[in-house]
C-alpha cells in the first residue's frame, strides 16, 4: 500500500467506523467539521464500510500540475454494506507536506445541469433526497466556480435539509467555509 492509498484508507475507515472527530482532525476541518461529516453520513441511508483492497488499487487520483508541494486530487467512490461500490463520492485533495505523509482535504461542488439548462422537479427531488443522480460537473479544490444565482422556487417542492432563498442570491453569498459537500439542485440558466 502506497502513502496515498494509506491516507485514503485511513480517512474512509474513520468515516465507516463513525469516528468523525478523528476524521475532522485528519482533514483539519477545512471544509467539513465532525458534525458536518456525521450529518452527511447519517443522511445517507446506507451503511459505509472500509474500502476493499481492489478499490484502493483503483483510486482515481491525478497530480496537480504546478503545485508548490506534490499535490493530488481524487474522486473516491465510497462503499456500503448494502451495495458495495456506492453512488457516494468523496472528492479529496492530498498534499505531501511531510515526505510521504499526506495532508488530506475534502472539497467539492456537484452541479446537475449543463450551463444554461434547467432541471425538473423530479431531478431536484432525487438530488435532495440522495437518490443516485450523476452530476454534470464537479468543481474541485481550487477550480473557479461560476457565480450561479439561486432564485426563489416557483411551484417546486423543497425538501427538509435543503436550502432555499427568499430572493435571488448569488452562490458566493451561499457558500461558506466548512460547508463540505454541496449539491446545486437548481437550474444553471443564464438570465
Amino acid at each position: 500500500m502506497n502513502a496515498i492509498q494509506a491516507a485514503v484508507a485511513m480517512l474512509t475507515n474513520l468515516l465507516a467506523s463513525g469516528d468523525f472527530a478523528s476524521a475532522e482532525r485528519m482533514t483539519g476541518g477545512h471544509r467539513l467539521s465532525a458534525a458536518d461529516l456525521e450529518r452527511a453520513v447519517s443522511e445517507y441511508v446506507r451503511t459505509l464500510v472500509p474500502l476493499p483492497p481492489e478499490a484502493l488499487d483503483e483510486l482515481d487520483v491525478v497530480a496537480v500540475q504546478g503545485a508548490e508541494l506534490p499535490t493530488f486530487n481524487g474522486d473516491i467512490d465510497l462503499w456500503t454494506s448494502e451495495q458495495g461500490r456506492s453512488d457516494l463520492t468523496l472528492q479529496l485533495e492530498l498534499v505531501d507536506r511531510y515526505g510521504g505523509a499526506y495532508k488530506v482535504s475534502i472539497l467539492d461542488l456537484h452541479v446537475y445541469s449543463e450551463m444554461g439548462e434547467g432541471i425538473n422537479d423530479s431531478v431536484g427531488r432525487s438530488i435532495e433526497t440522495g437518490a443516485p443522480v450523476a452530476p454534470i460537473h464537479t468543481y474541485g479544490p481550487g477550480e473557479p466556480i461560476p457565480n450561479f444565482t439561486l432564485r426563489t422556487p416557483d411551484n417546486l417542492t423543497i425538501y427538509s435539509g435543503s436550502s432555499t432563498v427568499g430572493q435571488s442570491t448569488p452562490l458566493s453569498d451561499l457558500l461558506q467555509p466548512g460547508m463540505g459537500n454541496v449539491h446545486w439542485a437548481a437550474c444553471t440558466k443564464l438570465v
